[in-house]
């Protein structure tokens, strides 16, 4: 009978032991999960700055796109302006050529 005394105290000492040891591995967990929270947290604040960033990124890639291109048009456009200033050049010189010589305007004084 002694024996299964000092047996049951002895379970119920290993038992408030576990129990202790428990509530130190709940508390630990706890943090644990408090700081994988935060963690968390950081990390999609970081992904959306991150994603922010990106698109940023592609606005400015595609505005310098659009800002080539319209460079490269306007380039082609002053050709050929210059192209076609050069051609009316070239037709006036020709009637002009062709015109009469225009009236001296040698009068005396009257």
């Amino acid at each position: 009978m002694l024996k299964q005394i000092f047996d049951l105290l002895k379970q119920i000492f290993t038992f408030a032991e576990d129990i202790q040891k428990n509530k130190s591995d709940l508390k630990e967990l706890s943090q644990q999960v408090r700081e994988l929270a935060a963690t968390q947290q950081r990390m999609y604040f970081e992904w959306q700055l991150q994603r922010e960033r990106d698109a940023r990124e592609r606005d400015r890639e595609a505005y310098e796109r659009r800002l080539a291109e319209n460079s490269e048009a306007g380039a082609a456009a002053e050709e050929l302006l210059r192209l076609e200033n050069q051609q009316l050049r070239e037709r006036l010189e020709k009637l002009e050529r062709l015109l009469p010589p225009a009236p001296s305007d040698d009068r005396t004084d009257e």
